[in-house]
């Protein structure tokens, strides 16, 4: 016994001395010359008829300089192979101004935007125009649901007909007149109201008229129930119930962004890609089908 004690003794006065040494070593990558190309940023829906697209310059991973903006771009956006608008540079930003003759539409079309720019290569991207996803029915439960801490919060409910046979992708947004709060005299606000769910598959979107994505894996083809909650009074609320239809590339875009800034400062966080579908560029077009009704408490 005790010479096995003195054994195992040597084994690990043997290893702390090796893990003592020097074993790192100094690789040097060499790393591509960026090439420069524009970056875009474009989301539509079948609402809108006043459009605000990014332009700007990509930046190689080494640079520590700001990107800037575009302000000789020519961008356009066409419709089934038609222009219908040309962008207006806005003075002082990051921006270009579409302006179609009327909203965008739920027929069925594709949509392609156009951009170059002196001293960049020209980018476009295409998409398809998502068909309207009818609202069935909709309504509110005051205090008819708790969150995932036990907590009472508003119920908002609401059934559609998901189409079988494809992969479909959602947004739920609300917005209208409600009370700051349950006293008598509160005072009205009017706009966005946040909604949140216990289910797990949902995404989560920050900075868009939506904040809520999810898609049809767990109900293709199915009527569907989707059970929705916010912490706002919703007790008199007037206003519209919205249910967004997104493409595909809208979809991945949200999701794939909302992982990147999860991953910002977590060194144990796997790198994380945002998606993109612009040609010869980088950033993102996507558009997006509007069903809304309006609900009332």
């Amino acid at each position: 016994m005790k010479n096995r004690i003195i054994l195992w003794c040597l084994i690990l006065v043997i290893i702390s001395q090796y893990s003592c040494k020097d074993f790192s070593q100094i690789v040097e990558i060499d790393i591509p010359e960026h090439e420069p190309k524009l970056a875009t940023l474009l989301t539509a829906t079948s609402l809108d008829s006043a459009l605000n697209v990014l332009v700007s310059n990509s930046l190689g991973i080494l640079e520590s300089r700001d990107t800037q903006p575009i302000k000789d771009a020519r961008v356009s956006l066409l419709r089934n192979g038609h222009p219908i608008a040309e962008g207006i540079y806005r003075e002082g930003t990051y921006y270009y101004e579409l302006f179609t003759n009327a909203p965008l539409g739920t027929a069925a079309a594709t949509y392609r935007l156009e951009m170059s720019a002196p001293d960049f290569p020209p980018i476009y991207a295409e998409q398809k125009m998502p068909a309207a996803v009818p609202i069935l029915s909709a309504r509110i439960e005051l205090d008819g649901t708790i969150d995932a801490e036990g907590r009472r919060a508003d119920e908002v409910i609401l059934e559609f007909q998901d189409p079988a046979g494809s992969t479909d992708y959602y947004a739920v947004a609300m917005q209208g007149l409600r009370r700051l709060s349950a006293e008598e005299d509160s005072l009205y606000t009017a706009g966005t109201v946040a909604l949140h769910s216990n289910d797990p598959s949902y995404g989560f979107v920050r900075n868009f008229p939506y904040n809520l994505i999810f898609s049809d894996a767990a109900f293709d083809g199915q009527k569907v129930r989707i059970s929705v909650y916010s912490y706002d009074h919703l007790g008199e609320f007037s206003g519209q119930l919205r249910l967004y239809h997104l493409s595909r590339d809208v979809y991945l875009y949200h999701r794939s962004l909302d992982l990147y800034e999860e991953a910002i400062d977590n060194p144990f966080a796997e790198p994380v890609n945002v998606h993109r579908n612009i040609e010869n560029g980088y950033g993102l077009f996507g558009v997006s089908s509007v069903s809304e009704v309006v609900l009332e408490e």
